[in-house]
């Protein structure tokens, strides 16, 4: 099978990231696949990095650029479907999803698949159903954004776990006796707060003499107010600010319990799925999107959005009994295996594509 994933953007960030792991499964799965973006970008630099090949030649754009680009982004995209000889064109966005639809237009032989990294039901409904009726077949990130689509005909439409590397991302050997570091990761942006201060009032509330060190994993350009949040904190000197650096998978691995308390911009969690890898036991907030890492998962507990108190107590749980900590680490490793892990995503995506295939 050859599949292309169209996805424009400027960094390697949610859909885009998402879309990268889906070509390397499908890969690593024994297909072939390419990402195709604009030429200088951050998805070209990142494919160079994970050996994925990479197609260029798009402008994309913003704004009003975006449908004066939109004729030749969209011719380009039919030199590549005959030059490839591809079977799948699967977008990430809107705007990417047009210049498929007005390439593949008529074509029968092509079929066209969008992951929603968001919730479709957002969109106003003859916006939805216009972009559904220009789609073979949809990929939700949650299983509670699927209902949006069928209830407008959508064709197609299922939830399907996301991917991890977990050949990057796995356990590593611990000091015994160590206090357990209790771990949230993701960036620190300014204008929108990842669970950093969901995370510090969980912490208020632990007891002072349990054997427990809080770390902030990440980097942005909210550090300075951080920094102050920690300054006022009663257990400041138990919570680290760690900024993530090229040593990241054995930063994550470090940890002894994560906490996931928002979902990032491709509608999942990167931080929660590694943290799985590496054999974190996790505490996910019950939104779309986290709750399905959880199911069915004994290396994960899934709590109510704003909860401190119940946080804390499942933190203080797990604190107070290493050996279940340890059994659930154990779980959460063998979950991504099973569930997340590249070759098992690709071979996921290849059997959906081939249902897509199929005469409606």
């Amino acid at each position: 099978m050859n599949v292309l994933h169209l996805v424009s953007g400027r960094a390697t960030t949610g859909p885009v990231a998402a879309a990268l792991t889906d070509v390397r499964a499908l890969r690593a799965a024994g297909h072939r696949a390419w990402l195709a973006s604009r030429d200088g970008s951050g998805p070209e630099y990142s494919c160079a990095a994970h050996g994925v090949p990479f197609v260029g030649g798009f402008r994309f754009g913003k704004g009003a650029a975006r449908l004066l680009n939109l004729p030749r982004d969209a011719r380009r995209l039919r030199e590549l479907c005959g030059e490839l000889g591809l079977d799948i064109v699967h977008v990430h966005r809107s705007h990417d999803q047009l210049v498929a639809g007005w390439a593949l237009r008529g074509n029968a032989r092509r079929c066209c698949v969008r992951t929603w990294h968001r919730d479709p039901g957002l969109l106003a409904g003859p916006l939805r159903r216009h972009l559904s009726a220009a789609t073979n077949a949809h990929l939700c990130v949650s299983s509670a954004h699927v209902g949006a689509l069928h209830e407008i005909g959508a064709r197609h439409a299922a939830y399907m776990p996301p991917g991890v590397d977990t050949a990057c991302y796995r356990p590593i050997e611990k000091p015994a006796h160590a206090p357990c570091r209790i771990g949230l990761v993701g960036r620190w942006k300014s204008r929108e707060d990842r669970g950093q201060r969901a995370f510090l009032e969980v912490l208020r509330r632990l007891r002072p003499e349990a054997a427990w060190r809080g770390v902030l994993l990440g980097h942005g350009e909210d550090r300075a107010n951080l920094e102050r949040l920690l300054a006022e904190h009663p257990y400041g000197d138990r919570i680290e600010l760690l900024k993530t650096t090229d040593r990241f998978a054995q930063q994550v691995a470090e940890l002894d319990l994560g906490l996931v308390f928002a979902t990032g911009s491709d509608g999942s969690s990167r931080p929660a799925l590694e943290m799985l890898a590496c054999g974190v036991p996790l505490l996910l907030a019950d939104r779309p999107g986290l709750r399905e890492l959880g199911e069915g998962n004994r290396g994960a507990r899934v709590l109510p959005v704003s909860a401190p108190d119940a946080w804390a107590q499942a933190c203080t749980e797990w604190l107070e009994a290493p050996d279940l900590r340890l059994r659930a680490g154990a779980a959460a490793r063998e979950v991504a295996e099973e569930r997340h892990a590249l070759v098992v995503h690709g071979r996921r995506l290849a059997e959906f594509y081939g249902r897509a295939l199929q005469p409606w």
